[in-house]
């Protein structure tokens, strides 16, 4: 399953000697939402000082297709025709612009209807996206 988690961190401001809060989300794939704080919270950089995670919410993503060609990803909405109650079904790509993703989605998922594409907003990082579960050794 693939999570949402929002979290917030303190950094320097640039140019002065002050603080500032620095708000972002990143997508998670984990089993539940303790699973998905237990792996933000482990893969925290350094640099993140007081680092919280403010809120988890599981997504409907089903699946996650990146490579090293893009670094913009894209929510796609689909709709598979062929069940008898049609059912949204959300994928994550990257590609370079929409038409890219047009054609990437034409491949992959032939006969399935798409019925929205927008840019993704979440930070995917792929430490967090890994279907390795981290193991912690005590």
């Amino acid at each position: 399953m693939f999570y949402n988690a929002k979290i917030h961190w303190m950094e320097p401001k640039e140019g002065t000697d002050q603080m500032q809060r620095v708000t972002k989300q990143f997508l998670v794939y984990a089993l539940s939402v303790t699973e998905c704080e237990m792996r933000i919270v482990e893969w925290f950089p350094d640099n993140y000082q007081d680092a919280v995670v403010e809120e988890v919410k599981q997504t409907k993503i089903l699946n996650l297709h990146t490579d090293i060609s893009a670094s913009t990803h894209w929510l796609v909405k689909m709709i598979d025709d062929n069940m008898d109650r049609a059912k949204p079904e959300f994928i994550v790509m990257n590609a370079l612009n929409l038409e890219e993703v047009v054609k990437k989605m034409k491949l992959q998922y032939p006969i399935q209807d798409i019925e929205m594409i927008q840019k993704f907003k979440p930070v995917i990082d792929s430490d967090l996206v890994s279907e390795e579960l981290p193991t912690k050794t005590i």
